[in-house]
């Protein structure tokens, strides 16, 4: 795994841009999508809540999974596998001094089952990873919101791999700091 303290956001992608709201990366292939995820993970913090947008088999999961298993590295802990709760709702993971929760909103039919998840206590004791956000845009609210949205431009029934784009929007200031900055 690449030390995510020393990835260089420019090396994400094909090319990248920065304005005062959002970075977005174009060109991104899979490796791209697990070295944004690193640089997320080595950054989080209690109380931040990172949403996940994009259509079916654009690299929510696949970031999801590499967020965890980075930020696991910097809690001194590991896990073997990271499975997609889009049965389950939502994972919880215990790291050394905080939890990360993995919730997958996929299978979302109404507002009053996302009270029933907890999010804002999750919130309390750790940070929290949204697949599926588009489906809750209230959650927008909770937390240090980092919104990452995924398009791909699509060959037959397939994204194609390098044609992937990733906006990574902060709604929250603390964000936008923590992707200014040159370290974690």
């Amino acid at each position: 795994m690449t030390s995510t303290s020393v990835i260089n956001l420019r090396s994400i992608g094909k090319s990248m841009m920065t304005t005062a709201e959002h970075c977005l990366f174009t060109g991104c292939t899979q490796q791209d999508v697990c070295l944004l995820a690193g640089y997320v993970a080595a950054h989080l913090r209690v109380g931040d809540m990172v949403g996940l947008r994009g259509v079916v088999g654009v690299g929510k999961t696949t970031w999801a999974r590499a967020a965890i298993q980075a930020w696991a590295h910097t809690q001194k802990t590991s896990y073997a596998t990271v499975p997609s709760p889009t049965y389950t709702w939502l994972q919880v993971y215990e790291g050394a001094s905080w939890t990360l929760t993995h919730v997958d909103l996929y299978r979302l039919q109404r507002d009053s089952d996302i009270e029933e998840l907890g999010l804002e206590e999750s919130l309390e004791q750790g940070a929290c990873l949204v697949e599926w956000s588009d489906k809750a845009p209230h959650i927008q609210t909770m937390g240090q919101y980092l919104d990452i949205a995924f398009d791909s431009a699509l060959d037959g029934d397939r994204h194609k791999e390098t044609h992937r784009t990733i906006t990574v929007r902060w709604m929250a200031e603390s964000w936008q700091q923590r992707f200014t900055q040159e370290k974690p």
